[in-house]
Formats: C-alpha cells, structure tokens, sequence
C-alpha cells in the first residue's frame, strides 16, 4: 500500500511540476514584447517620449518629432525644422553627426524650439539602440533615452502637394535657405509654380519615368528684396531648377537632381489654407486668351478684401469699391472710387486703366494654394499671390 502511495505521490508531484512550468511560462510569453519585424532602416520613427534617468517628458502637444534612417543619412523633423545628417552602426551601436543640416524656421510658443535644442543635442549623444516591436530606443552613456514608434509614413505624389525647400547640395556642400525665405514648388497638369524667396514664378515641366524636364523659362513676378543674398539666392535656385532631370520620392522628401552632382531638397509641407477675405493678394500677371503680361518694374497692384468691401492699389492710385459673393460667382463694383494722382511714366497710367477695367468686368474667382485668379466672361484673367506670414 505504501509502494503504491508513493507512485501515486511521484506521479501527482509530476503533475503539479509540469501545470506550474506551464504557468510559468505562460506568464513569461504574455509579458515578452513580440519580435520585431521592424528594421533600424526604411522606416519612419515617430518621437513618443524624452527620458532622462526617471524623468519621462512627452514631445510638446501639435509638435510631431520623426527620424528616417537610411544608407548612412537620418533625416527627420524636429518639431519646427527639418534636419538631416549622418549616422554609423556597429552591432547596436550607432554614431550620429553631430553637425546636423536644418532648416532655419523660427516657431512659436519660444518651447517648441527649446524642444528642438533638446532633442538635437540628445540625438548627437546617443550611443546604442534597440528595437522590440515597433518600439526603438535609442539611449546615450548618460542614461539619457529617446523613444520611438514606428509609423507608416503616408504616400506623397510628385504633383498635388506643397513642397517646401531644405537645402541646396552641390557636391558634398550643404547649404539652408536664407532665415525668413520659404522656397517652395507645386506640381499639376504640367504647370509648376512656387516662390523662390521674394518673387512667385511659373513654367511648364514633362515627366517620364523619374526623368524630368523643367522650363528655364520662368514667368516670374518683378519685385526686388532685400538683403541682395535674397535677389542671389533666388537667381541660385532658378538657374538650379532649370537644370533638374531626374526626381526621387522618399518619404515625405522630394529630391531634384542635375547631371553635375546638384541636388534640390524639399519636404511636403501642408499649405496653408487662405481665404478671399482679410488677405491683401498682390498681382503677379495680366491674361488676355494666351497673352501674358507682367506688372510694369516698380509698381505694385494689389487688392483686399473685406466685408463686402474692396480696396487696394492700381499702380499708382489707391482703388475702392463693393463687391458681393455667390459660391465662386463675384461681382465688382462697376464705379470704382480712386484717388487722383498722375505717375510717371505714361505707361503706368495706361496699365491702372487696362487694370481697373478689367477688375471692374471679373464674374468668377478661384483660390488654389496661395494664388487667387479673377477672370471674365471674355476669357481675361487677373492673377494674384498671397504669401503667408512669416
């Protein structure tokens, strides 16, 4: 009897032996983060969290922090600017440059951009990364950690989006546009537009493959800026554009290339969204069927809307009147109020009548982007730009 107690023991201790290691690593599965399939490269990694020691400090509300890690470039947005660089890696360890490139907006509240500080100099201190799940980290010797998710990074078309320059690359030399310039292209049918640092411009562009030829005859608009690097910057980009042949789409990055080891970089940016109301929009050109014709050198001709109410300036004379709006139907104020002053030369006073007089006859507006165009049942066209504020 007692034999057969201790077989039953043996065998019930068994039992009990195999359901708790079946527990146990049970619990251990449930708890252990899924293998990654998840690579260092290609993919976009969203910030989720600064942790320094046991401080964790979440990335500023309307601020989206991102890397992108491919062939020995990160690139990514900081909150404000975009940044780019370069990394190494041995095993899990990783080497960032320092010396990062960014653009040089200014972005408000002053926190946003004592983030981006923060998070750049963290970046050039990392040490090590690891990846679990979707989830990398990376961590610097200080005990000083980055967290990210990885994201799926949206789809973005050559034509339709805002493309906002990053840098000029020519060689190894890396240059940011000027502070307070935004450089910016936007493709559809055939037609590219954009600004280029003080004056809007327009031309035609053919695609095939990633191959692409774009016009070197811009229309542009005339002003001159200030300082002069604006007006050379600007003669810079649209002698660079114009000899673009190829293009590459990664991310949210649009790269423009010429045969000599000259590079544009862009990234899509979200324009900005105006209104015909409360904006002062400056004409860039006169259309009449396929004649178009530039603002004379030093005049500037503008119109605002509000309130039922227009006013603006024809050239020479400041212009008001009324105007009323159903859906995308206008009608001007056939008397238009002016002032009175006579310029010189005679061809500005024959450009304010030519204007007045095709502004007094516009039925129609449309806005896309930052460009308004009134146009008349006669097939003329008035076209103008609104930049957004700096």
């Amino acid at each position: 009897m007692n034999g057969k107690n201790k077989v039953l023991r043996e065998i019930l201790g068994i039992v009990i032996a195999s359901f708790l290691m079946a527990m146990v690593m049970s619990v251990g599965s449930a708890t252990e983060l899924p293998a990654s399939n998840f690579s260092l490269e290609g993919n976009t990694w969203t910030l989720t969290s600064f942790m320094e020691g046991e401080d964790v400090q979440s990335p500023l509300v309307n601020t989206t922090i991102t890397a992108y890690f491919e062939d020995g470039i990160i690139k990514g947005d900081a909150g404000c600017n975009g940044y780019s660089g370069g990394y190494t890696v041995d095993g899990n360890k990783i080497n960032i440059s320092k010396a990062l490139v960014t653009t040089a907006m200014t972005c408000w509240p002053e926190e946003v951009m004592q983030q981006e500080y923060q998070y750049h100099e963290m970046l050039g201190n990392v040490t090590t990364y690891t990846i679990e799940g979707n989830q990398l980290t990376l961590s610097t010797d200080d005990n000083v950690t980055l967290v990210y998710n990885a994201t799926e990074a949206p789809e973005f078309d050559l034509e339709g989006n805002t493309w906002t320059l990053t840098s000029f690359i020519e060689g190894e030399d890396v240059q940011s546009p000027l502070v307070n310039t935004t450089i910016t292209a936007y493709f559809e049918d055939g037609i590219i537009k954009g600004n280029a640092g003080c004056n809007g411009y327009s031309g035609g562009y053919t695609v095939d493959g990633n191959k692409i030829n774009i016009s070197k005859a811009l229309v542009t608009t005339l002003m001159t800026c200030w300082p002069e690097e604006k007006m050379q910057q600007e003669y810079q980009y649209h002698e660079m554009l114009g000899n673009v042949t190829t293009y590459t789409i990664e991310g949210n990055q649009l790269t423009l290339r010429t045969d000599d080891n000259v590079s544009l970089v862009y990234n899509a940016t979200e324009a900005p969204e105006f209104d015909l109301e409360g904006n002062t929009w400056t004409l860039t050109s006169f259309i009449e069927g396929e004649d178009v014709q530039l603002p004379l050198v030093n005049t500037t001709i503008t119109a605002c809307f509000e309130d039922g109410n227009i006013t603006g300036n024809s050239g020479c004379n400041n212009y008001f009147g009324d105007y009323t709006v159903n859906g995308n139907e206008i009608n001007m104020s056939n008397v238009l109020g002016s002032t009175r002053m006579t310029c010189e030369p005679e061809e500005k006073m024959q450009q304010e009548y030519q204007y007045l007089e095709m502004f007094g006859n516009v039925t129609t507006y449309t806005i896309e982007e930052n460009q308004l165009t009134l146009s008349t049942e006669d097939n003329r066209t008035l076209v103008y730009q609104m930049e957004a504020e700096e």
